[in-house]
């Protein structure tokens, strides 16, 4: 009954052990666009990131509440806000927590270094010529 949600909603530590990038390569391809949850495992906060998939962060109470909302309702509608950071559901809203730098880089795009450094390949190259290890100490 959840084979359509693109919001996964997760308890403490999501993600801990998953060290590699298959973990959000899978979400992604499950069709996974967020994840809400208490706490993220650091690799696994990063490979997300990464990939541009938000990890918010909300209080174990919030989250609880969340998934009640979502078994009850399963068709239930979440909504976020980035920009705002907040998070709304069936009328309640949710301030959530993601760090200022990650926020920005998702909001802009930044976070597709890939992207970045293929958008301004003579910039990428002036870079790449300046650099020792590249060309010699």
């Amino acid at each position: 009954r959840y084979g359509e949600a693109s919001i996964l909603l997760v308890n403490n530590n999501f993600g801990s052990g998953s060290s590699r990038e298959h973990a959000p390569q899978a979400l992604i391809r499950w069709g996974i666009k967020a994840i809400v949850g208490e706490s993220f495992g650091e690799i696994f906060f990063g490979n997300s990131l990464t990939l541009g998939i938000p990890c918010l962060v909300l209080h174990e109470t919030e989250i609880f509440q969340l998934q009640n909302t979502a078994t009850e309702n399963h068709n239930a509608d979440i909504v976020i806000d980035l920009e705002k950071q907040i998070l709304s559901v069936d009328k309640v809203s949710f301030s959530f927590k993601i760090p200022e730098p990650v926020r920005e880089s998702l909001i802009t795009g930044r976070w597709d270094a890939l992207g970045e450094l293929l958008h301004a390949p003579e910039e990428t190259l002036k870079v790449r010529d300046r650099l020792p290890y590249i060309n010699g100490f």
